[in-house]
């Protein structure tokens, strides 16, 4: 990382400029049973975005968390055992307490620079999003542009088809429920079957005269989602070079809550390029001259209860732009490609 504090040594905490090293920026899952892991994955998030040397912070986080005796929840009382199979159980915050006191001291000692402060934010906390947590999804007026139960898992006289399934998503991501006058700008889409999930993304990015329409690729993440750092005169995001750059990144990052964050963050160049600034009132809503230009909306399919009797729903969730604006960004600034990418992988959540 260049230009953010490189070179400067403090006393407790060196925010100095260490070697750019592979961070699980779409990662990682807590696992409560593993405190150690959850904490190293939150020090190497804070030393990826502001290149500090945190091995002070990682030897008194590990010789606290080597005198905690791990809670037992069979020894709780009976009624806070109740809970039906499948059920999951968040984390305990042993762990979470232990690294806040330990950055709390050593912020104490060597205060954090005030150019560091927002990407510190955005990689150290949570990415349970209130705005979006504020909103539940709306249900979708038209099902039936939905995948059936049967063209997923298919039949014996009829396979499921993975391209027909994604098409089929393709098509309500990008078209369905989209105003004549707007346009997906990235989208997420998640359906189920009893053994098995399907996501589909898209996103738009910089490309040449040469790139596809449409591309299919690695999807560009980033570690957080949260809106408050759009109150900082920048926010941490990867840096790609000029011609290669995404619209947005798939939100990452670390939560206790599932569904609870948008799942593409805006990219920096909304703000500093586009003129695009996020409504006063709500950062999922953005303007340009006062006028709306984009917003994030979420959309679910009818609420289907799995073998085990937990309710699930499909999400569509995605930015729209106003298709006069994004046309009038391509002439002067394109040209841009749509990318996308399918997933398929066996789900235990009903076992």
């Amino acid at each position: 990382m260049q230009g953010y504090e490189a070179g400067r040594r403090l006393n407790l905490m060196q925010w100095i400029a260490t070697p750019e090293k592979e961070t699980a920026a779409d990662t990682p899952e807590i696992r409560f049973v593993d405190l150690h892991h959850s904490a190293e994955s939150s020090i190497e998030r804070v030393e990826h975005v502001t290149s500090a040397n945190l091995d002070q912070v990682r030897s008194a986080v590990a010789d606290r968390l080597l005198q905690t005796v791990p809670e037992d929840f069979d020894a709780e009382p009976w009624p806070a055992r109740i809970r039906c199979s499948g059920d999951t159980r968040c984390s305990p915050l042993q762990g979470d307490l232990i690294l806040d006191e330990v950055f709390d001291e050593c912020l104490s000692a060597s205060p954090l620079p005030s150019s560091l402060q927002g990407f510190f934010a955005q990689a150290y906390l949570g990415t349970e999003e209130p705005w979006i947590l504020r909103a539940s999804p709306v249900p979708d007026e038209d099902p039936s542009k939905w995948p059936s139960e049967e063209e997923l898992r298919g039949t014996n006289q009829k396979p499921a088809n993975p391209s027909t399934i994604r098409q089929k998503l393709f098509l309500l991501a990008t078209q369905h429920a989209v105003a004549e006058d707007e346009m997906a700008f990235a989208a997420r889409v998640q359906v189920f079957t009893w053994c098995e999930d399907f996501i589909f993304r898209l996103w738009w990015e910089e490309g040449s005269v040469e790139s596809k329409e449409v591309s299919s690729g690695s999807c560009p993440t980033t570690m957080s989602g949260r809106t408050f750092a759009f109150g900082f005169d920048d926010w941490w995001e990867p840096h790609l070079e000029r011609g290669e750059r995404p619209m947005t990144f798939a939100v990452g990052g670390h939560q206790r809550l599932g569904l609870c964050f948008p799942e593409f963050m805006p990219a920096r160049l909304w703000r500093s390029e586009f003129g695009w600034q996020p409504a006063d009132d709500n950062p999922l809503v953005w303007l340009v001259g006062g006028r709306l230009v984009a917003h994030y909306e979420r959309i679910h399919a009818v609420p289907r209860f799995t073998q085990s009797g937990h309710p699930r729903q499909s999400l569509l969730a995605r930015w729209v732009v106003k298709r006069s604006a994004w046309e009038s960004l391509a002439e002067a600034r394109g040209p841009f490609r749509m990318c996308d990418d399918f997933q398929r992988f066996p789900s235990n959540v009903e076992h």
